[in-house]
């Protein structure tokens, strides 16, 4: 009995290590067998860690915008689990579509349950949507609201190129740049990282629409509640399919307002960099004249004799005069041109 006993405990044994390295179970999409194995053991561990559903559109930016370093810049939308190969989202639609596959065939141990396991992932779907389409629509109104306001003095540039004359309007103008530059390349790395996900979404809805096909070209189901809910995941299939193409066409607008934003700004920088050389060439300009009449007369020929103070009193006189006056003072950048022109135009 004793030897029957240990027999018949090695065998549960047995029987245990075989359950603990049974192979997962077949998914109806082979594409997504993969992914849904990935998901099955990030079951174990921990769930999908979606996006916080409680921070709105206008909060999302402002942090994103605020970070004080680029590295704290609120960039993932759907976290991965260490060593993860394959993307939340497709995870998400891989799990979605067996459970559709647990319907159809009669292996649910409770239809219910599983109605309300997919419920929460349609739910999760029509979040990250919602979300990303929130985020591109503030996203694009903040960025052509910048080009608009950048626009507006190019559309002047008479006055434009008298206020880039003023050393303290580029310095402000050109720091201003470097903030708008900081918005731009966060934005871009959001935006990228949007668009990674509406094409992993795309890619698996693709997968979704195959399986539900193939299942229509099978006899109906008698389970008018089964039935129900394939043409209410038909409906959704389609829902989504729609709206993350309508997202793509949200992302390239943005980026091609990206572009244009930072094509105003590398104008807005070459022509305040030209004001700059241009200041710079008009003082020193002004500094060689203001050298020349406080040393000698520019009238002088260099082969003119020394006059001594015997030679005239009257001369003596002047060069006290002028051995009295004060040192000039640098002129204004207004006065500066004037002078320049004016020596321009001496015969």
């Amino acid at each position: 009995m004793s030897a029957q006993g240990d027999s018949d405990a090695a065998s549960h044994r047995s029987d245990e290590d075989d359950e603990s390295v049974m192979a997962p179970p077949v998914h109806p999409c082979p594409q997504l067998q993969d992914a849904f194995e990935e998901s099955i053991i990030e079951a174990t561990q921990s769930p999908i860690d979606l996006p916080d559903p409680d921070t709105d559109a206008e909060m999302r930016r402002k942090r994103l915008l605020e970070a004080e370093r680029d590295e704290d810049c609120p960039v993932v939308r759907w976290k991965q689990q260490p060593g993860a190969q394959y993307h939340p989202f497709v995870k998400l639609i891989a799990q979605l579509t067996f459970g559709m596959h647990l319907l159809k065939e009669g292996q649910a141990k409770s239809n219910q349950e599983v109605v309300k396991i997919l419920q929460g992932h349609v739910n999760d779907v029509d979040m990250f949507l919602e979300r990303t389409a929130e985020d591109f629509d503030l996203a694009i109104r903040d960025i052509e609201e910048r080009i608009r306001y950048l626009k507006l003095p190019m559309q002047h540039m008479d006055v434009f190129e008298v206020m880039l004359d003023e050393k303290k309007f580029r310095t402000d103008l050109l720091n201003g740049n470097e903030k708008i530059e900081r918005i731009i390349a966060r934005t871009a790395k959001v935006m990228n990282a949007a668009m990674h996900d509406i094409h992993n979404g795309i890619k698996s809805t693709k997968e979704l629409s195959t399986y539900l096909t193939r299942i229509e070209q099978r006899p109906r189901t008698d389970n008018a509640d089964i039935a129900e809910v394939f043409a209410a995941m038909r409906g959704n299939e389609q829902g989504w399919m729609s709206y993350l193409r309508d997202l793509r066409t949200k992302g390239d607008n943005l980026r091609n307002s990206l572009v244009i934003l930072e094509t105003v700004i590398a104008e807005i920088a070459k022509h305040a960099a030209a004001a700059s050389r241009r200041n710079k060439t008009q003082g020193r300009q002004v500094s060689a004249g203001t050298q020349m009449s406080g040393t000698s007369s520019p009238l002088r020929s260099r082969f003119t004799r020394d006059i001594t103070p015997s030679t005239s009193r009257h001369s003596v006189r002047h060069s006290e005069v002028w051995l009295d006056k004060p040192l000039p003072k640098e002129p204004s950048s207004g006065r500066a041109a004037k002078q320049a022109a004016m020596a321009g135009t001496m015969p």
